[in-house]
């Protein structure tokens, strides 16, 4: 059996919010266990803002409660009718998180059968430990940066080796339906690459919305922008590789377009891509519009392919170098 770190936070948290509200010798300072329980959650950030509601609907619960047993009596009828009026407000206040624990404080001014400024103020004070235990014990958080860093390598491994599979497809004299030992074409390999590429990039994008929630006064917005980055990076090698299929890898300025595939491949995971790389890609685009257009049906879309392509492999290198640019001014 294994035992999460949440686990050991809850169970510890619960029993020092007892031990507190216990010390204070205000009563039912059991109801302090509860609370911490539901106040321990996956993130830090979720944990500020559910103290603050937690807080508020305490209060609210609490003023609705008194009313309506002072007027109905401590009776489940006086219970149903404070819900009936409680919860809409929660709503209202875009405080659902809070309904539980408001529920709560009515519940034991129920069954205490009064209601009195020292039994408001305890269950205030409760409320307040319980909170202030949760959100201290959320502080500790598990570092997550090495899982996502370990996607941020396998996103660019996966991504160079389909750039170099695309490569093999635009080489000279290359069949694009030859086969390997496992009967793929390299076409075949670059769908099954681009797969993996998108499967690491939202494990990655997952892990990173859990790294952004625990930092509470740090905004580095860094991994999230990077694997947005690489995710439209992937859309556009999708193109890219669509366009090589729709035109059987038989392109317009092949030769070219392979060194610069090649160059791609290899420069990937820099920072900055190379100038003379993208100006390449420019002139192709400049070459494709100035030629003269083909004769043939066949010919239009072999020149439509090619320059789709030549987009996208410009883009796909523009995304990366604006990124660069981007973190290089936030240093």
């Amino acid at each position: 059996m294994r035992i999460g770190l949440r686990t050991v936070k809850t169970a510890v948290g619960a029993a020092v919010a007892m031990f507190i509200v216990q010390a204070l010798g205000i009563a039912n300072w059991w109801v302090a266990g509860v609370l911490t329980v539901l106040a321990v959650r996956g993130t830090t950030r979720v944990s500020f803002r559910l103290a603050l509601h937690r807080i508020i609907a305490a209060i609210v619960a609490g003023a609705m409660a008194s009313v309506f047993y002072l007027l109905v009596g401590f009776n489940p009828w006086a219970y149903g009718l404070c819900l009936l009026f409680f919860f809409p407000v929660m709503v209202a206040l875009r405080m659902t998180e809070g309904i539980v624990e408001g529920a709560i404080v009515a519940t034991v001014i129920l069954t205490n059968g009064l209601v009195n400024r020292t039994q408001l103020t305890g269950l205030l004070i409760i409320v307040l430990v319980s909170s202030a235990v949760g959100v201290f014990l959320n502080l500790f958080m598990p570092n997550v940066d090495d899982k996502i860093q370990t996607h941020q390598t396998a996103v660019t491994s996966v991504m160079i080796a389909a750039l170099q599979s695309m490569q093999e497809e635009l080489g000279d004299g290359v069949d694009a339906q030859a086969t390997d030992g496992n009967g793929s074409t390299a076409a075949d390999r670059v769908w099954v690459q681009l797969a993996q590429a998108k499967e690491a990039i939202d494990h990655g994008r997952r892990w990173t919305f859990q790294h952004y929630d625990n930092q509470i006064l740090a905004e580095n917005d860094y991994y999230r922008a990077y694997f947005e980055m690489r995710n439209h990076q992937y859309e556009l090698l999708r193109t890219m590789q669509t366009c090589l299929d729709e035109g059987n890898g038989q392109l317009e300025e092949r030769e070219a377009l392979h060194d610069i595939i090649a160059a791609t491949a290899k420069l990937l995971g820099e920072e900055t891509p190379s100038a003379t790389l993208m100006t390449a890609v420019k002139k192709i685009k400049r070459n494709l519009l100035q030629n003269p257009l083909a004769s043939s049906n066949d010919g239009l879309v072999m020149r439509n392919e090619t320059l789709l392509f030549a987009r996208s492999l410009g883009e796909l290198l523009n995304t990366k170098r604006q990124f660069a640019l981007v973190v290089n001014a936030q240093k």
